[in-house]
């Protein structure tokens, strides 16, 4: 048990919290575990937690008249660390929950939001400027996506480009719309 501890040790420096009305189709905490497993400790060193919550939570919490998109970064001058905060039924919906049991598919739909808002961590943490900054946050996405994703799923990888490849507009639009979609 004490090795687990030891090779998760970044999972718990990083409290992943789960606020939902509605229990959403898929285990998240145990996807954002797996995907956090593919950042280095270095990069999330200083994040201080993960919220997962539904829609109808985070209503609840910040009011209708907060405005969001599906996933943010928020960092504050107090003394509070800084958090990522995740809709995931805004994420997941339109899945059905046969796909989403895939866990590479599972996997693949967070980590694009996920790793996102970690790449503004990272930027912040490394005082970059020289950058845009959604554009080093996007950098960093692609980075760390491809890291996880050939060392995870190695074996899959010639597959799933022949098979994902002729429906790859189609895939970056279905993502491009939900990144732009706000509450």
């Amino acid at each position: 048990m004490q090795k687990k501890d030891s090779k998760n040790k970044h999972l718990l420096s990083c409290k992943i919290k789960e606020y939902y009305i509605n229990k959403p189709k898929v285990d998240v905490r145990k996807i954002v575990e797996r995907l956090l497993l593919g950042v280095s400790p270095q990069h999330l060193e200083g994040l201080g937690e993960i919220v997962i919550c539904d829609t109808a939570r985070f209503k609840e919490n910040y009011g209708d008249k907060e405005k969001v998109s599906i996933a943010r970064y928020i960092s504050t001058k107090g003394e509070c660390l800084p958090w990522i905060e995740i809709l995931v039924d805004r994420i997941y919906s339109g899945f059905p929950s046969y796909v989403l049991r895939i866990s590479f598919v599972s996997d693949l739909i967070l980590s694009d939001y996920l790793y996102h808002e970690i790449g503004h961590h990272i930027q912040k943490t490394q005082r970059s400027r020289d950058e845009e900054y959604e554009a080093a946050a996007e950098k960093w996405r692609k980075a760390l996506q491809k890291q996880y994703f050939l060392r995870k799923y190695w074996y899959m990888t010639i597959p799933l480009a022949l098979i994902f490849l002729p429906f790859e507009r189609q895939i970056k639009r279905l993502l491009e719309y939900k990144k732009g979609n706000t509450l």
